[in-house]
């Protein structure tokens, strides 16, 4: 061993100059400089921020994040070369023992390989983001990149045993010259590693554009910050890791502090670069596509990080990823520059957020303080603060903002600095802050020590909490808990509960400062959160415990129901007897699992629900792996919702309300995205509940929530829902604007897999709007909105083919409204061909869809085809069983019938329907027949058959008066029906007589049914009034003209009290009398009730009306016949004018009223005013 000694120097040598090599570094990052320097005025630069609070800006304070110090302590750097520095010491080891070189060698090489593929091994069952193992396609290049990384590193550890022999046997600056390779080696060693981890990467899928996850983070920047350097003691903990802490490249940074956050950073590609090794995962894409491509990308993501660059592509970031709405989820990185450079990209950044009101930093010194802003769920700047941009602070932004989406973090409360600021105005406080949060102990303890020399200033419980201080602060500063102890004041049996804890935390293995200082701080700084429990089991437990349930899951996806019950009852055995609480209720969830699967629902349900009542730790930790109360608490509630009967309505109230709980545990748990999550599922059981108003809270809930989180995806299938919910609550309108929403943000965000829903939700609204009120408008808008899913559905979800039968019948039915027959013609086709498709030809419904198309291509002209088709199915209906569609042969019936009639064939018609009625009859009941017959009996008085159609009904009114009450209501509808027919006969004969001239027949007729009693009910005011004036028009035909006016006038009368003065069968008894007046020349008297006919039209129907307009002409002609030449203008004008507004100018109507006025309106040949 004494030979080696010598040698040892190298060994140390080259150690040192390792260390040499890290501390440059870190001395001339610019972002550690800069730390240097803001710490020296870091009191400053918190008052400054404090008033910029006030101003109103908003900021978040990275200093006091929890993980912050850990970031920062000193141990980290040795930590990140931990595995340099064991190496070198068992090597020197060897050396010194004399060993053989290739001894160490060989250790070395197997522990790198073994540890690193073991670690990756770790690192993927640590991770909640990682579906499958990143290597598990590549595990030979893992293994060649880890035997290389070992062998380069041997290699320098081979140089060090080179060198150190050769200090005893050659030269010194020969064993120098080794020795500085060796470290060269050592610092480079991790290179080939990259390369072999970059071609792993480079076969491994980038989720981009439609591919992006909710585990993805999209990182954007400046081409040319592609090679800013940041110094970073931990730029990564995987197997390519760096052996000494290095300067790397900005997204390296980024995406090696994503780890159980994301699953993959990507970005877009710079056209022909040299795709790099690490960092975010590279798309290409063409100057084109590329912001399309980066638009969907950043609607699917979890979160979006961009670092400000100076050029104009910064401006179309921010402003996109604003019209998007996913500013809440985006962090904007201000990368260590000059002065000048940090205000140009600030700028930039306060421009695109279009915040103008937003209070914004205007000084230099406080912009170098600031490594990243944010944004509020409301689009509200922060600024992120730290003492200079180093790379702490960045990892410390990009941790929070993660946090903060997945709701473990949240922006601090408006003004919080401010109060800060106003707390630290206490001694204690701001020693704290120099001596912790500023690095500065020596400043703090002065401070502390200024304050105690003044002995007549403190009481005596303020001077015992200043010295607790200065003990933290002497702590800070020479990291001797022994000191710090001594410093303290004597313990007596009165001592405080504060000097107490003092003494025990020096005593404990949490010998920090902070802890010290946190025992006098405010009550505002202090810790108030209860403490967490967490599980922890032994190594043997925790490996079987794995096994257990390794192979508990391994049964389950074989289906070995059995078998997975039997392990997952020995994992909780095993978990019970240990007394590991979150183990066993993992185990239990695995147990009412297996039960589930095993048909026992009971057992299984009860067991979920005692999980969900215990009080368990936060987590718990098995062989490196750990897991959540959280999760397992999710899991009990899947197993709730899987074994809870969801037929009746109390299960599936049972259901939502185990949702209700969850959603009330996740969001108490601030786990935001699972909790809006929770609500939307909740908003999906309500709307199939029916219960609308809880559908909607808690999809409005969602909704708000998903917007907040930058979630677009999430917030449009939300608003789908509740666009379901408002349909089920017949609310069209409100269905529609939750649709149309979801779909802005579905095409905003290309969200191709969401469209269909939301488009059949916006064509559903349409549709019922379209029912509810229709109009050409409306229902032109409903056809677009079907025709629009039809169409998406045809190219991207072909297999839709229930919702395209729903939205054929919607899109015939519309179709149809509009007389748009022969586009009604082609849907109908489509819709047969689907039902043809799926049940058959010759099934019953397949057979009257076709009837239907029989039926719109007698609509659309082709009558020739349509009655083949009938005829066609009339053979088909009669030789297959119809019994899913027992009226087929009846409305195949009813259908002949009304080609039948439209072909003037009333006896074939009349035959058909008689037809129909009997099968009725024989299928149904007599009584469901006899209510048919009145389509036999609409068609014969249709074809002014009325004695033949009275016949008939008189025969259906006897039948009902024999089978029925005396009140049935269809009994005294089929009187009003016969005494209907009874005066269309009358009518209808005395219109004969009429025609023939026959005037005192025509009016005897008319007398006879008036004066006739009905058989039943009473007899009908219209019908009345109707052969009043009709007989009252005979009797003047006939040359009695004061007969004819006292009949007309009796009628007046008594239809002014039956149906009013303006109905229009009153007002006809009025137009009667002023003919009648006419026949006979009484011009005085005709105008006299012109005059009364037109005030009672005027309140009836106001000018624009036809019986107007045609009373106003007659005006206008009698006026001109008495010489009232004035009025006749005005009432001709009037009658022509309102013509032209009603039917327009070149209408008949008009053109007759125009010539009939001729010589009373203004021409060029008779200029005469209006």
């Amino acid at each position: 061993m004494g030979e080696h000694a010598p040698g040892l120097t190298m060994f140390v040598l080259t150690a040192g100059l390792l260390v040499v090599v890290v501390l440059l570094r870190a001395r001339i990052d610019p972002g550690t400089r800069e730390r240097r320097a803001l710490r020296s005025v870091g009191t400053e630069i918190w008052e400054w921020f404090a008033r910029f609070e006030r101003g109103g800006g908003r900021v978040q304070d990275l200093e006091g994040l929890s993980w912050g110090p850990a970031l920062r302590a000193r141990k980290v750097v040795w930590l990140a070369a931990a595995q340099l520095i064991g190496l070198l010491m068992l090597t020197a080891a060897i050396y010194l023992a004399g060993w053989p070189w290739w001894i160490p060698l060989i250790a070395a090489l197997l522990l790198i390989v073994a540890g690193g593929y073991f670690g990756e091994v770790r690192v993927f069952l640590a991770d909640d983001t990682a579906a499958t193992w990143r290597y598990e396609g590549s595990r030979g290049l893992l293994l060649l990149g880890l035997v290389v990384k070992g062998v380069v590193l041997c290699a320098g550890l081979g140089l060090v045993w080179l060198a150190a022999d050769l200090l005893i046997s050659a030269p010194a600056l020969l064993a120098l010259a080794v020795a500085i390779v060796a470290a060269f080696v050592f610092d480079r060693c991790h290179i080939p590693a990259r390369a072999i981890e970059g071609v792993i990467r480079s076969r491994q899928s980038i989720g981009f554009a439609e591919n992006a996850t909710g585990e993805t983070i999209l990182y954007l920047r400046s081409f040319d910050d592609d090679t800013a350097l940041v110094y970073a003691p931990v730029a990564s903990t995987r197997w390519y890791a760096p052996v000494l802490p290095q300067r790397v490249r900005f997204e390296e940074l980024v995406e090696a502090w994503t780890f159980n956050e994301a699953a993959q950073v990507v970005a877009i590609g710079r056209p022909g670069e040299r795709r790099p090794s690490l960092g975010a995962g590279r798309s290409y894409w063409t100057d084109e596509t590329w912001q399309e491509a980066v638009r969907r990308t950043a609607a699917r993501c979890k979160a979006v990080i961009v670092v400000a660059g100076t050029t104009e592509g910064l401006g179309w970031e921010i402003s996109t990823l604003s019209e998007m709405g996913v500013l809440g989820k985006t962090l904007l990185l201000l990368p260590p520059d000059t002065p000048e450079n940090t205000e140009q990209r600030y700028r930039r950044i306060t421009a695109a957020s279009n915040r103008e009101h937003d209070a914004l930093v205007d000084d230099r010194l406080a912009l170098s303080a600031i490594p990243a802003m944010g944004y509020t769920a409301g689009g509200e700047l922060v600024h992120y603060v730290s003492f200079g941009r180093d790379w702490a602070a960045y990892v410390s932004a990009e941790t929070h903002l993660l946090r903060t989406l997945s709701g473990t973090q949240q922006f601090e409360d408006v003004g919080n600095l401010t109060r800060l600021e106003e707390i630290t105005e206490d001694p204690v406080a701001q020693a704290f802050a120099l001596s912790v949060r500023m690095g500065r102990p020596g400043d703090g303890r002065q401070l502390l020590d200024d304050l105690l020399a003044d002995g007549d200033a403190l009481t005596d419980a303020d001077r015992e909490r200043v010295a607790i201080a200065r003990a933290a602060a002497l702590l800070a500063e020479e990291k001797d808990a022994d000191l710090a102890r001594a410093a303290l004041p004597d313990r007596t049996a009165s001592a405080s509960p504060a000097l107490t804890a003092a003494y025990e935390t020096l005593g404990s293995s949490d010998q920090s400062a902070e802890a010290v200082f946190r025992l006098v701080l405010p009550v505002e700084l202090r810790e108030t959160a209860a403490p967490v429990r967490h599980e922890k089991a032994s190594t043997t437990v925790a490996v079987r415990l794995m096994q257990l349930w390794f192979a508990a899951s391994e049964m389950e996806d074989k289906e070995r129901h059995a078998d997975f019950l039997g392990k997952a009852q020995a994992a909780s055995n095993l978990a019970g007897a240990h007394e590991l609480e979150l183990a066993r209720a993992m185990s239990d969830v695995m147990v009412a699992t297996a039960l589930a699967a095993l048909v026992r629902p009971a057992e299984a349900e009860a067991l979920a629900r005692d999980v969900l009542s215990r009080d368990l730790p936060a987590d718990g930790s098995y062989a490196r792996k750990t897991f959540r109360s959280s999760d397992v608490r999710d899991d009990a509630d899947a197993v709730l919702l899987d074994v809870i009967d969801r037929s009746t309505r109390d299960g599936r109230l049972a259901c939502i309300r185990v949702l209700e709980a969850q959603y009330e545990r996740r969001h108490g748990e601030n786990r935001r995205s699972e909790a809006a999550e929770t609500a939307r599922d909740l908003a999906l059981w309500n709307v199939e509940e029916g219960t609308t108003a809880e559908a909607d809270r808690w999809g409005d809930l969602a909704v708000k929530e998903f917007a907040a989180l930058g979630n677009s995806g999430d917030q449009a299938q939300t608003l789908t829902t509740l666009a379901r919910a408002s349909l089920g609550a017949r609310d069209h309108d409100t269905a529609l604007a939750r649709a149309r929403a979801a779909l802005a943000l579905i095409d905003a965000n290309m969200f191709i897999e969401l469209k269909g829903d939301a488009l059949y939700a916006a064509a559903l609204a349409a549709d019922g709007i379209a029912e509810r009120a229709p109009d050409a408008a409306r229902d032109d808008a409903a056809i677009l909105a079907i025709r629009d899913v039809l169409s998406f559905d045809a190219e991207v979800e072909p297999g839709a083919v229930n919702r395209e039968e729903r939205l054929l019948v919607r899109l015939v039915a519309r179709l149809r409204a509009r007389a748009r027959h022969k586009e009604a013609v082609q849907a109908q086709r489509r819709l047969v061909a689907l039902r043809s498709e799926r049940l058959g030809a010759d099934d019953p419904h397949t057979l009257s869809e076709r009837l239907q198309l029989a039926r719109f291509l007698r609509d659309a002209g082709d009558t020739v085809q349509a009655e083949t088709d009938v005829e066609e199915l009339s053979r088909i209906a009669e030789s297959v069983d119809i019994t899913a569609v027992p009226d087929l042969r009846e409305e195949i019936l009813l259908t002949q019938a009304v080609f039948a009639e439209s072909a003037g064939d009333i006896d074939g018609t009349v035959a058909l329907l008689d037809a129909r009625e009997a099968s009725i009859a024989s299928r149904v009941s007599a009584g469901a027949a006899l209510r048919q017959r009145r389509h036999a009996i609409a068609v014969l008085a249709d074809a002014k058959r009325n004695r033949e159609a009275l016949t008939r009904q008189q025969g259906v009114l006897d039948e009902l008066r024999a089978s029925t009450a005396p009140d049935a209501p269809e009994l005294a509808t089929a009187v009003e029906s016969r005494n209907e027919l009874e005066w269309r006969l009358s009518w209808g004969e005395a219109k004969v007589w009429e025609d023939g001239e026959d005037f005192a027949a025509a009016a005897a007729r008319h007398e006879t049914w008036l004066r006739e009693q009905s058989f039943g009910g009473t007899r009908d005011a219209v019908r009345t009034a109707h052969s009043s004036a009709a007989r009252g028009r005979c009797v003047s035909l006939a040359g009695r003209s004061v007969e004819a006016q006292q009949i007309l006038r009796d009628g007046h009368a008594r239809a002014a009290v039956d149906l009013g003065r303006t109905h229009e069968a009153t007002r006809w008894f009025l137009t009667e009398r002023a003919r009648a007046y006419r026949r006979i020349g009484d011009d005085r008297a005709e105008l006299a009730v012109l005059t009364e006919l037109y005030t009672d039209e005027i309140a009836a129907n106001g000018e624009a009306d036809r019986d107007t307009i045609l009373t106003m002409a007659d005006l206008a002609l009698v006026h001109d016949r008495l010489g009232d030449t004035d009025d006749a203008r005005r009432f001709a004008d009037l009658a022509v004018s309102n013509a032209v507004l009603v039917f327009g100018g070149d209408d008949p109507f008009t053109q007759r009223r125009r010539d009939a006025l001729a010589s009373l309106l203004p021409n060029d040949d008779n200029p005469i005013s209006s």
